[in-house]
């Protein structure tokens, strides 16, 4: 049996453009997205990446934008947009989240859960990588190295890598920095097992890291 490509779209990792880009090129694949991945031997397996902080910090705005901003998607998700609207920015959220882990983590039904933010790198691929073989793994994609990584395993020469969420301030202070190093710890473990593992390299090691 041929294996076939399948994705695992990590949110925020510029996935939208490497879906594009495979379905221009003609090249047929699967995708996993807000949802565990399922490891099938007969998969070889494109992982999406990014750097933890970056990647909390652009998925919070992108839910701020969908939910509170176009409100195309306010009614999507009990209590989303209360959460969002609460805080507003990423320093505020970061402010309470040293104090509460779980300000947005629970069910969809729940009213204290936001996409994205609860599917981080840990929901991913804590048990996926686990399972799945390095032979089965074709390529990480990161957002900081998308045209790079998408002509190395698929020779596109990618240049649309568009921003959607580009009006908002996505600087954060010191302080939130530091607390959202320490939330995302099991981000940043996985980027270890990662790099241990050999499915990245020392380039990716580092950004990813910071």
């Amino acid at each position: 049996m041929s294996q076939k490509i399948h994705v695992v779209h990590i949110g925020k990792c510029a996935g939208c453009t490497v879906r594009k880009e495979l379905a221009l090129a003609g090249i047929e694949a699967t995708y996993t997205h807000v949802r565990k991945p399922v490891y099938q031997s007969n998969n070889k397996y494109v992982i999406l990446l990014r750097n933890p902080i970056q990647r909390f910090i652009s998925a919070f705005y992108w839910r701020y934008h969908l939910v509170c901003n176009t409100k195309k998607q306010q009614d999507e998700v009990l209590g989303e947009k209360e959460i969002l609207s609460k805080y507003k920015t990423v320093d505020n959220l970061a402010k309470d989240l040293e104090f509460n882990e779980n300000i947005f983590n629970g069910t969809e039904e729940s009213r204290n859960y936001v996409r994205h933010l609860k599917e981080d790198l840990n929901f991913y691929l804590r048990d996926f990588i686990e399972i799945c073989p390095k032979e089965n793994v074709m390529g990480v994609i990161c957002a900081e190295t998308l045209e790079d990584d998408i002509k190395r395993l698929f020779n596109i020469n990618s240049t649309r890598h568009a921003f959607k969420n580009e009006g908002y301030n996505k600087s954060i202070s010191e302080d939130s920095c530091k607390i959202l190093k320490s939330y995302l710890k099991k981000d940043y473990d996985i980027i270890d097992r990662l790099y241990e593992r050999g499915w990245i390299d020392d380039n990716k090691y580092q950004f990813l890291r910071l």
